[in-house]
């Protein structure tokens, strides 16, 4: 009984100083891993980043497609004249 209460005393001892709320997060995270948890936040950061050049140059396409609109009507207005 001694020596199962001294060889118990390490695992008791790094029982009691397990941080709860470490436990806690690591059961309701979704990743195995620190990597995978980095890979998915990284990935998500550069698709919105994307999306974002994606939509600035449809921004771009369109503001072009209006000037390009308003010099035809002068263009028109001009021949008639």
């Amino acid at each position: 009984a001694l020596f199962e209460a001294l060889f118990n005393l390490n695992k008791y001892l790094l029982f009691e100083q397990k941080d709860p709320t470490k436990e806690r997060t690591q059961r309701e995270d979704e990743f195995e891993s620190d990597w995978d948890r980095f890979a998915c936040v990284d990935y998500s950061r550069l698709a919105m980043e994307e999306e974002a050049r994606e939509e600035e140059a449809m921004e771009i396409d369109w503001v072009t497609v209006d000037d390009d609109d308003d010099d035809g009507d002068e263009y028109l207005g001009n021949r008639e004249a």
